[in-house]
């Protein structure tokens, strides 16, 4: 679908925005960096980084300031979330994250954790902020280490630096920073981040490189990239097959969207003939919630209207 060449989840849409406009962030607090590609949802993005930039909290560039910034994030969303339309609800959860999530993402690093009693409520459940103490201090600390590991590396410009890379990344302890299935897509998302914030449009990837290799490079945990690439050698012919011109680095996200089961309930031939209609009806869900759906959600809108 040419209507999603160079699309982006809108949380990997709005990291690269505050990555342009705060270029500092990665350095001065890359606990609140590593936040950002991993929540996925851009009210609460833009809410860590407005509070990290008030003067709110004092020095929010240490571990404990960073900390307090994020919790203040969370009761601020959860009051958001709390006023929401049902529509508005299932709009937000049909965004496609850049990673696990932001629920996943406080609870996995210790910030807080179920309780029935619990103060804050999303989704019909409950939740705890958690008090500060050593053991929430080392798992941050690692977070933070982790972040302060990958901003070192390299950013990619070819297909051979994204390998160099994302194998660079992958054989860091991420420890508390991610869950293991979130991993990869961790990685592909500072990536782009990063090549974005350069200007740097797509890889370029002249050199042919095997299947299974490139397999290994992007998240595939439903293995479509082998499954499209099933009878090709390298991944260029692949691309070359199915007249795949969009950015390498956003293939596996493409092919996941191919395999999609929602997606797969409309003929190619109608989506094709249907390019404008889709264009239109990206540009209204944008306007009307501030982000561009993803193809499982955008195809029943457009085709109902057409029917």
């Amino acid at each position: 679908m040419n209507v999603y060449h160079d699309w982006l989840p809108a949380g990997v849409e709005q990291t690269i925005k505050i990555r342009k406009d705060n270029p500092e962030l990665p350095l001065e607090a890359p606990l609140l960096h590593m936040a950002c590609m991993l929540e996925g949802e851009p009210r609460l993005q833009d809410l860590m980084v407005s509070l990290w930039r008030s003067s709110q909290f004092g020095c929010c560039n240490t571990l404990r300031g960073q900390h307090a910034v994020l919790v203040e994030a969370a009761r601020l969303h959860a009051h958001q979330a709390s006023k929401d339309s049902l529509s508005r609800t299932a709009c937000i959860h049909n965004l496609s994250t850049a990673g696990q999530g932001w629920l996943s993402t406080y609870q996995w690093w210790g910030i807080m954790e179920k309780d029935a009693s619990g103060d804050l409520q999303f989704s019909g459940k409950r939740y705890a902020i958690k008090g500060w103490s050593s053991k929430l201090q080392a798992s941050l600390q690692l977070v933070q280490d982790a972040t302060v590991a990958m901003n070192s590396i390299e950013v990619p410009r070819t297909l051979a630096q994204w390998q160099a890379a994302y194998e660079c990344a992958s054989n860091l302890d991420l420890g508390a920073a991610t869950s293991r299935h979130a991993k990869p897509m961790l990685i592909r998302t500072w990536m782009i981040v990063e090549m974005r914030a350069r200007g740097i449009k797509q890889l370029v990837a002249t050199k042919p490189m095997m299947v299974d290799a490139f397999a290994k490079l992007v998240p595939d945990q439903c293995k479509w990239v082998h499954s499209f690439g099933a009878g090709h050698a390298a991944i260029q012919d692949v691309w070359a097959a199915q007249g795949y011109k969009s950015p390498p680095e956003l293939y596996a996200m493409h092919t996941f969207f191919a395999g999609h089961p929602v997606v797969q309930r409309y003929k190619a031939a109608w989506i094709n003939a249907s390019e404008l209609h889709l264009k239109a009806g990206m540009a209204a869900y944008r306007a009307a919630w501030g982000w561009a759906p993803t193809p499982a959600v955008l195809l029943p809108i457009v085709y109902n209207a057409m029917a």
